[in-house]
């Protein structure tokens, strides 16, 4: 048997606008085009590795974002790689209709795009056939899976979809229906996290998200990737490969018990040593600290005072205002019983993220309950 070897990449959402810019709006073109960058680096990777085949899973090109200048720039990197066969499959943010770019626009003849049905080829030099299909609007909420085939031949399915989730709006792909199936490996696009299930059939089929090979929003922190895979005697084999641009990285740094902005200034200086000075880089502060309410330029001066060679850098005050809670507790007032309930709330939760937003409205209480005694 032939080793087959494949780039998978999906959710690259060329075009679409930037979530969550965190600095100066006249230069968020710095990140536009640092996702042509990454696909830039695909296409090069491909080639350097002469892989016959790349398997696009949707979510490509925004929708209603394309423009001519960027439908350029994909369709000359696309014929950099004329020896390989490209497959996209339409996602729900880059939909199969009539005024997509995938219709409107000429398409290299190595380029293969799936529309709204499944379609399935076949490469006898690899006997390796691929099917796919594509969204043909902004959701889909029907499953549906091609005919399954019993051979000896090597088998791929391209699709965006959720795999698992029954009741989804973007193509529920069942596990029971995919069971049946003779597939090697399903290359999928939707989830922009990367993650990979194995199926109990006799293929033992590989499901696999590659994720978002450069971040799209702050939920997307740390390294992203392109899956390099092959097919052969020993199976599916899929490898990371990074691919990234520009990573976005949070570090979140309890400031609680220090009263100085010079020891604050020592700490978040000594934790951004760590970090690659070319990354997006927010700095959370968190903990009890009554700076805050004592200086509300308080952030401003600590950029100041902080040394580091990071340009990319912003800070988040994320801090609850400091308090004697017990001392709060033991009042016979409005105030304490007010403390007593919220705690008591908190001390019941078992949800860490609903415990946060009590914790918080706890603080917020306080602030409000103490400017109103302030104003009586």
């Amino acid at each position: 048997m032939q080793t087959i070897s494949f780039v998978h990449v999906a959710d690259l959402h060329l075009g679409a606008p930037i979530k969550g810019w965190k600095w100066e709006k006249e230069h968020i073109w710095i990140r536009q085009e640092e996702y042509l960058q990454t696909f830039e680096r695909i296409i090069t990777f491909v080639k350097e590795k002469s892989v016959p085949f790349l398997f696009i899973s949707g979510d490509f090109l925004e929708h209603g974002f394309v423009t001519s200048s960027l439908y350029q720039f994909v369709f000359d990197q696309l014929q950099r790689i004329p020896e390989t066969r490209i497959f996209i499959s339409p996602g729900n943010h880059d939909p199969y209709r009539e005024d997509s770019i995938y219709v409107q626009e000429v398409w290299p003849d190595h380029v293969y795009i799936f529309s709204g049905q499944w379609e399935t080829l076949y490469f006898p030099q690899y006997q390796l056939h691929i099917s796919g299909r594509g969204f043909v609007d902004f959701s889909e909420r029907h499953s549906s899976l091609p005919t399954p085939m019993k051979d000896a031949s090597s088998h791929i399915y391209v699709v965006h979809g959720d795999f698992g989730e029954d009741s989804s709006l973007y193509f529920p792909i069942l596990e029971k229906e995919l069971l049946e199936h003779e597939v090697d490996y399903v290359a999928l696009g939707h989830i922009h996290k990367r993650q990979t299930y194995q199926l109990k059939n006799n293929k033992e089929t590989i499901i696999h998200y590659p994720g978002s090979p450069e971040a799209r929003s702050w939920k997307e922190t740390g390294s992203r990737y392109l899956t390099f895979g092959t097919i052969g005697k020993t199976g599916v084999n899929l490898e990371a490969i990074p691919i990234h641009t520009r990573k976005y990285k949070e570090l979140e740094i309890d400031i609680t018990n220090r009263f100085t902005l010079a020891h604050i200034a020592q700490l978040v200086q000594t934790a951004i040593k760590k970090e690659a000075a070319d990354d997006y880089l927010s700095i959370r502060l968190v903990g009890r600290s009554s700076i805050g309410r004592e200086d509300k330029h308080w952030l401003n001066k600590l950029e100041t005072m902080v040394q580091t060679n990071h340009k990319w850098l912003v800070y988040e005050d994320k801090t609850l205002p400091e308090y004697n809670l017990q001392q709060l507790r033991n009042q016979q007032t409005l105030i304490g019983t007010f403390v007593h309930i919220m705690e008591k709330r908190i001390a019941q939760e078992t949800d860490e993220r609903q415990k946060r937003i009590l914790q918080i409205a706890l603080y917020r209480g306080l602030d409000a309950l103490e400017r109103e005694v302030i104003n009586q």
